[in-house]
C-alpha cells in the first residue's frame, strides 16, 4: 500500500520522473506469485480441459478466500497500471513492450476476476465467511465487480440472501435489477420471506418497493 501511495504521488513529478514512472508501470503490470495446489495454480487448474475435482475446488477456494475476493473486485477504471500508463508521454506509452505488458496485465486480471467468481460460486455456502465483504463490493460504484459479487452472493444461499435485500435500493438501476432478479428465484425460502417482510418498513423507499414487489410476485405478504 505504501508503494502504491508513492506511485500516485509521481503523477506530480516533472519529466525527470518519467523513467521512474515507466518502471512502476512495468513493476505493477508484472504477474504476481500465485498459490499452488498439487503443482498447479488456481488459473491453471481451472483452465485445464475436463472437470476439476470438487475436492480440489473446495481446497483452492476455502484456503484462498481473501485472494479470490481481491481478484473478484478488479475494476479497470481503478487499475493503477492503467492510471500510471495514462501519465506516460506517447514516446513511452507507444513502446511495443510497454503496451503489450499493460494490455496483458489488464486481460490477465479480467480473466482472474472471472475465475475467482466461478470458484466462489462453486463453493456455495462455504464462501459465506466473505458475505459482508461481497455486500460491500456490490454496494460500490464499479458495475462489473458488483455484478460478480451479486452472482456469488446468490450462489451462497440463505446465509446471504437476506443481506442482499438492501441492495434492491441501490442507486445503480442495473445493480438493483440484478439483485431483484436473483432474489425472485428464491422467495419460497422462509428465511428470505421473513427478511423481505421486515424490509417493508425499511427507511429507504426503494428497498420497501423492492421487498413488496418480490413478495407480491410470489403471492406472499
Amino acid at each position: 500500500m505504501l508503494v502504491k501511495s508513492r506511485a500516485l504521488r509521481l503523477f506530480l513529478l516533472p519529466v525527470g520522473g518519467l523513467t521512474v514512472l515507466a518502471t512502476l508501470v512495468v513493476a505493477f503490470a508484472l504477474p504476481k506469485r500465485e498459490p499452488v495446489y498439487e503443482g498447479a495454480t488456481i488459473d491453471q487448474r481451472l483452465s485445464r480441459e475436463g472437470k476439476v475435482p470438487y475436492e480440489a475446488l473446495v481446497v483452492l477456494g476455502t484456503n484462498n478466500l481473501s485472494l479470490l475476493l481481491r481478484r473478484l473486485t478488479y475494476d479497470p477504471d481503478k487499475d493503477i497500471v492503467l492510471r500510471l500508463y495514462g501519465k506516460l508521454p506517447q514516446r513511452l506509452s507507444r513502446t511495443r513492450k510497454i503496451t503489450e505488458l499493460v494490455v496483458n496485465s489488464v486481460v490477465r486480471k479480467e480473466e482472474q476476476a472471472e475465475v475467482a467468481g466461478r470458484l466462489l460460486r462453486a463453493l456455495g455456502s462455504r464462501a459465506s465467511p466473505v458475505v459482508p465483504e461481497l455486500i460491500q463490493v456490490a454496494q460500490a460504484d464499479g458495475r462489473a465487480p458488483a455484478g460478480r459479487a451479486i452472482n456469488v452472493l446468490e450462489s451462497i444461499g440463505e446465509e446471504a440472501w437476506p443481506a442482499m435485500i438492501p441492495l434492491t435500493g441501490h442507486t445503480n438501476k442495473a445493480t438493483a435489477i440484478q439483485v431483484v432478479r436473483c432474489l425472485a428465484l428464491h422467495t419460497t425460502s422462509t428465511r428470505l420471506r421473513e427478511a423481505l417482510t421486515n424490509a417493508l418498513t425499511d427507511p429507504n423507499p426503494r428497498v420497501r418497493k423492492g421487498a413488496n414487489d418480490l413478495l407480491a410476485g410470489r403471492g406472499y405478504r
